[in-house]
């Protein structure tokens, strides 16, 4: 099976199961096509393949507003990373960021943060917690002083 083959069934999955709402993002190195390929599924099952990096979802304009701040262009106007990723924990690390920003400030982008890193050696989940950019240092993102209201 491909990468381009997964897309395709998680597609059919989404228009098929009335419960099921969710933007998904698929990617990996697709064996047939010779290349590494990135696709997003939206919630309706369009298919759109991405050419650098994909964001799906409520939260996403917080995401690309963060790839767009990390990027500068080349002389041909493609984006490009300002600081390479040395290896695959960079690459980690940065994504999980990426979806801590919009899960911070995006109500509806849950609560945890699931990813699936893909290589020739087989695949690994991860799950983590996000990070909280407005309350730093703080325990908790929830943690606040009460506030008394007059006439309540």
């Amino acid at each position: 099976s491909t990468v381009s083959n997964v897309a395709a069934l998680l597609r059919n999955l989404l228009t098929n199961e009335q419960e099921l709402s969710a933007s998904l993002i698929c990617a990996g190195y697709d064996h047939e096509l010779r290349r590494g390929v990135i696709y997003s599924i939206a919630p309706g099952g369009a298919v759109f393949e991405e050419k650098l990096w994909a964001a799906g979802g409520s939260g996403s304009s917080y995401i690309l507003g963060h790839l767009d701040s990390k990027c500068t262009k080349d002389e041909n106007g493609t984006n490009l990373l300002e600081k390479e990723l040395d290896s695959e924990e960079d690459a980690i690390d940065f994504v999980w960021k990426a979806i801590s920003l919009a899960m911070d400030r995006d109500g509806s982008s849950g609560g945890f943060i699931r990813m699936y890193v893909i290589n020739r050696y087989g695949r690994k989940f991860i799950s983590r917690l996000p990070s909280s950019s407005r309350s730093e240092g703080s325990e908790s993102k929830h943690e606040k002083s009460p506030v008394q209201l007059k006439n309540f």
